[in-house]
C-alpha cells in the first residue's frame, strides 16, 4: 500500500504521512484502516498546522472547508472520533456549520508516533520538482551532493522555545500561527541537536535547475529561530536577490535600477506614499514586489497584492506603472519569446532561471566562506570579507550582488 501511496499524483503533504499512519495502527493495534480512512486521518495532521487549529489542543473546521477538500463531512468527523482522535463532547458555539473538539491524547500519542517513525527511517516531508506542469523527480529519488554541519546554541533555543509558548497566550489571534510555526521550527532543530551532540546537519540534493534543497527542510526554518541556534555565527545574504539578478540581466531597465539602487530606502518611499510606514507595512511592499516577479496578476481580486495591500492596491499600482510593465516585458522575453539561454541552458520561465542563477551564485561562495548553514538566498558561516565574497561571486557568474553581514 504504501509504494502506490507514493505513486499517487496528489499534494505531498496529503501523502507523505499515510504510511506511517497505516505502521501505527496496524503494529501496534492490529487494526487495518482503510485507504478513506487513512486519508481523513492523515487530514487531521494537515489541519492541526493550520490556522483551523484554534488554542493548545482545539480544533475547528466547517462543513464548507472539508467538503472543498472532497470530504464527507460526517463521515470524516466520525472517523476522527471512533478512533479516539477528536473528542467533540461540550464544545463551544460556533457560528453556521463549524464543530469545534478538542485534540486527545491519544491524537498526541499517534503523532508522536508517527514522527518517530518517520525519523527512524530518515523520511521526512516529500518534495516534488515539477518541470511544466508534470512530476518528473523527488527529493528522495536523487543523491545526496552537499553536506553541512555547524554546532547550534541548543540551550539558548531550549529558552527561547518557552518564550514562544509564552507567547503563544499573549499574541493577537492573527499572529498566532506565526508564533505557533517558530515553535514547531524549534523544536525541530532542538531533536536534531540533541540526536547529534549538538550540531544540525543539513543533507542537500541538486533538482535539475541547479538549486539546492535540503531533504530535511531545515532551509525554511524561521528566521527569529535560525538566528537563535546559530548565536555567534555571521548571517550573509544576497541582498535583493532575484531583482539583482534580473538588473544585471537586463541593466537598460530603469525602472529595475531604480529598485537596485537602494531597495531599502525604495520601500521605506512607497511605504511613505502608501502611508504605510510600520515594519509590517514594509514586509507587505517586499512580497507584492516579489509576487510581481513571479507572475502575480494586478486583477485578480483575491491575489497576492489584494491581500497585503488592500485598498492601497489601486494606487501601488499607479505608482509603479513603469515597474510592472518592465516586469511583464521581461517576462514575455524569457516565457513567451523564449527559451532565455544562460550559462549553456535553455529557460522557459523567469522563476526557474532566477532560481538557479541564485543557486550558481551560492555555490561560487560556500565552500570559500566555510558555511555551516545554507538558505536560498545566503548562509550562516564563520567571520568572512564581504567584499571578496562579492568578487568571488562576480568572477564565477557575472552577476554584481551586494552581500549583507549581520553577526548572530
Amino acid at each position: 500500500m504504501s509504494e502506490r501511496l507514493k505513486d499517487q499524483h496528489c499534494y505531498p503533504y496529503l501523502k507523505y504521512n499515510h504510511p506511517y499512519i497505516e505502521r501505527v495502527f496496524k503494529e501496534q493495534y492490529g487494526i487495518i484502516l482503510s485507504r478513506r480512512e487513512i486519508d481523513d486521518i492523515n487530514l487531521l495532521f494537515t489541519l492541526s498546522k493550520t490556522r483551523h487549529n484554534k488554542e493548545d489542543g482545539a480544533i475547528a473546521t466547517s462543513t464548507a472547508l472539508l467538503k472543498k477538500l472532497n470530504k464527507n463531512p460526517s463521515v470524516t468527523r466520525k472517523t476522527w472520533k471512533e478512533y479516539g482522535l477528536v473528542d467533540d463532547t461540550g464544545y463551544w458555539h460556533c457560528k453556521g456549520s463549524c464543530r469545534p473538539g478538542f485534540l486527545t491524547e491519544y491524537w498526541k500519542y499517534l503523532h508522536k508516533e508517527v514522527y518517530r517513525l518517520k525519523k527512524q527511517d530518515g523520511y521526512t516531508k516529500e518534495g516534488i520538482f515539477v518541470k511544466r506542469g508534470k512530476r518528473y523527480s523527488k527529493i528522495n529519488e536523487l543523491p545526496i551532493e552537499d553536506e553541512r554541519e555547524g554546532e547550534v546554541d541548543v540551550q539558548a533555543l531550549h529558552n527561547h522555545l518557552k518564550y514562544l509558548k509564552y507567547q503563544l497566550h499573549i499574541v493577537a489571534a492573527s499572529e498566532k500561527n506565526k508564533v505557533r510555526q517558530s515553535i514547531y521550527d524549534c523544536e525541530k532543530m532542538i531533536s536534531y541537536a540533541e540526536d547529534n551532540d549538538g550540531k544540525v546537519k543539513q543533507q542537500h540534493v541538486r533538482n535539475p535547475h541547479g538549486r539546492l534543497f535540503d531533504i530535511n527542510a531545515l532551509q525554511t526554518i524561521k528566521k527569529d529561530v535560525r538566528n537563535v541556534a546559530y548565536n555567534g555565527y555571521y548571517d550573509y545574504d544576497f541582498k535583493n536577490c532575484h531583482f539583482t539578478i534580473i538588473h544585471n540581466l537586463f541593466p537598460d531597465l530603469e525602472t529595475i535600477a531604480e529598485v537596485c539602487k537602494d531597495p531599502d530606502q525604495w520601500k521605506e518611499d512607497m511605504a511613505q506614499q502608501l502611508g504605510m510606514t510600520d515594519k509590517e507595512g514594509r514586509k507587505a511592499i517586499k512580497k507584492c514586489l516579489q509576487s510581481l516577479l513571479y507572475g502575480a496578476s494586478i486583477k485578480s481580486k483575491k491575489g497576492v497584492l489584494e491581500h497585503e495591500l488592500g485598498d492601497k492596491k489601486q494606487k501601488f499600482i499607479e505608482i509603479n506603472k513603469n515597474l510592472i510593465n518592465d516586469i511583464k516585458q521581461i517576462r514575455e522575453r524569457v516565457e513567451k519569446k523564449g527559451p532565455f539561454r544562460y550559462h549553456g541552458k535553455d529557460f522557459y520561465t523567469l522563476c526557474t532561471l532566477l532560481q538557479t542563477i541564485e543557486g550558481y551564485m551560492l555555490d561560487s561562495v560556500k565552500d570559500d566562506a566555510g558555511a555551516v548553514a545554507l538558505f536560498f538566498d545566503g548562509f550562516i558561516a564563520p567571520k568572512n570579507d564581504a567584499d571578496r565574497l562579492e568578487q568571488m561571486v562576480y568572477d564565477r557568474t557575472g552577476i554584481k550582488v551586494q552581500i549583507t553581514e549581520q553577526k548572530l
